[in-house]
C-alpha cells in the first residue's frame, strides 16, 4: 500500500471530517463544523494547518496545528499548537504518525514558525513526543470539588431513600445542559470586548501570556462542541473577579477554564457563590501555573488535588532539529523555564481533565 503525506485540501474536507467523527465520537456534520471552526476560522493563521496521510489517495490519518497568540512584554507572536491526532485503526503501527509529524514540522519551519506547542497531549502522545525531541512542562495543577449532588448520588448507591435518588437521577440525566440551573439567573456571555477587558490581564510581567482580546474570545466562545458561561463578581461598579466556565456538549461536568480576580480570596468567593447557584455534579479547576495563595484559597472552599497521571501542562519543540541545549528562546526569554509561561485551560482544546 502506498502512503503519502500532504497539506489539507478543501476537496478532502468530507473525508477528513468522516475520519475525525469515526475516532472522536462526533457525527460527521459536527466534526466538519468543528474542523472548520478550529482550523479555517482561526484568528491567527491565514490558511489551515492540517496535515493528512493518504493511503492510495484515501485519507487515513491527520494531525492539526491551530494558531495560538501569545504576548510577551507587549510583543506578540503566534505559536502553532498541535492537536487532533488521528490514524485509522487499520493503518496503525506503520510509522504514519512520525511521518506526518516530520512533514508538519518541516512545513511550519518553512512558514517561519520557529516553535510549536501542544497543550492537550494524552499520555501516549507525551511519551512518543519526548522520544522525538519535544520538552514537557508539568505537571499541571488539577483540582476537583464534589457537589452535594455527587455526594447524594454516592449515598444513593449505598441505600439512600428512593425519592431522593429519583431527584438526583432527574438532575443528572443525559441531554440536559450542565449550565441549566445557572442559566436561570442569566450569567450568559458578555460581549467579547467587555470580556477581553476583564481577562486580558495586567501589564508586562516577563511571562508569555495568551492573548485574550476580543477577536480571540469571539472565536474561542464559538466552539461548536463546547458550551461556555461567564460569571462576573462586582463590588459597586468595580469588578472583583471573573470566571469562564466550560463544558463539552453532553458531558455533564464543568471546568473553570479561565479566571481573573483582584485577590485569591475574591476568586474563591465568586467560585463558592457560583457553585451554590449551579450545583454542578462535578467541577474541576485546571491550571498550568498556579501560585500557592490561590491554591490554598481553593482548598479552603472544598477543592482537593487530583492525581494528574502522565498529563503535562505543555509540550514544546523547535520546528527544526536544533536540540533544546542550544537555547530555545523568544524575546530573550528561556522557553524551557516553566515560570516563563502562564497557562490556562481556555486556550487549549483539552476536553476535560
Amino acid at each position: 500500500m502506498s502512503y503519502e503525506v500532504i497539506r489539507y485540501r478543501p476537496e478532502l474536507a468530507a473525508e477528513t471530517a468522516a475520519l475525525h467523527a469515526q475516532l472522536f465520537g462526533l457525527g460527521t456534520e459536527a466534526s466538519a463544523a468543528y474542523l472548520r471552526w478550529k482550523y479555517e476560522q482561526n484568528p491567527y493563521l491565514d490558511a489551515p494547518l492540517l496535515y493528512l496521510a493518504l493511503a492510495d489517495g484515501v485519507v487515513v490519518g491527520m494531525r492539526g496545528a491551530y494558531g495560538t497568540g501569545w504576548r510577551l512584554d507587549g510583543e506578540r507572536c503566534v505559536l502553532p499548537c498541535f492537536g487532533d491526532t488521528i490514524v485509522d485503526p487499520e493503518h496503525r503501527n506503520r510509522g504514519l504518525f512520525p511521518r506526518i509529524m516530520r512533514f508538519a514540522l518541516r512545513d511550519l519551519e518553512r512558514r517561519g514558525h520557529a516553535y510549536a506547542i501542544n497543550q492537550s497531549a494524552e499520555p501516549i502522545t507525551v511519551l512518543s513526543s519526548l522520544a522525538t525531541g519535544w520538552r514537557a512542562f508539568g505537571p499541571p495543577v488539577l483540582m476537583r470539588r464534589r457537589s452535594r449532588i455527587e455526594h447524594t448520588s454516592r449515598r444513593r448507591r449505598s441505600g439512600f431513600p428512593v425519592r431522593t435518588a429519583r431527584r438526583v437521577r432527574r438532575r443528572l440525566r443525559p441531554g440536559r445542559s450542565v449550565f441549566e440551573r445557572l442559566d436561570r439567573t442569566g450569567p450568559g456571555l458578555p460581549a467579547p470586548a467587555d470580556l477581553a477587558r476583564l481577562l486580558d490581564g495586567p501589564g508586562p510581567d516577563g511571562r508569555l501570556r495568551h492573548v485574550r482580546d476580543a477577536e480571540y474570545l469571539s472565536w474561542r466562545l464559538a466552539d461548536p462542541v463546547a458550551e461556555h458561561r461567564v460569571v462576573v463578581a462586582q463590588s459597586g461598579s468595580d469588578v472583583t473577579a471573573c470566571l469562564v466556565l466550560k463544558t463539552m456538549r453532553g458531558n455533564g461536568r464543568a471546568v473553570i477554564a479561565d479566571w481573573a480576580a483582584e485577590t485569591p480570596e475574591a476568586l474563591a468567593a465568586v467560585i463558592e457563590k457560583t457553585l451554590r447557584r449551579a450545583r454542578f455534579a462535578d467541577v474541576a479547576f485546571w491550571s498550568g501555573s498556579l501560585d500557592d495563595a490561590t491554591r490554598d484559597a481553593l482548598h479552603r472552599i472544598g477543592f482537593y488535588d487530583v492525581d494528574h497521571g502522565m498529563r503535562v501542562s505543555l509540550l514544546l519543540r523547535a520546528t527544526d532539529d536544533r536540540p533544546a541545549g542550544d537555547g530555545w528562546r523568544l524575546g530573550g526569554v528561556d522557553l524551557l523555564a516553566p515560570a516563563a509561561w502562564e497557562l490556562r485551560l481556555i486556550h487549549s482544546e483539552r476536553e476535560f481533565v
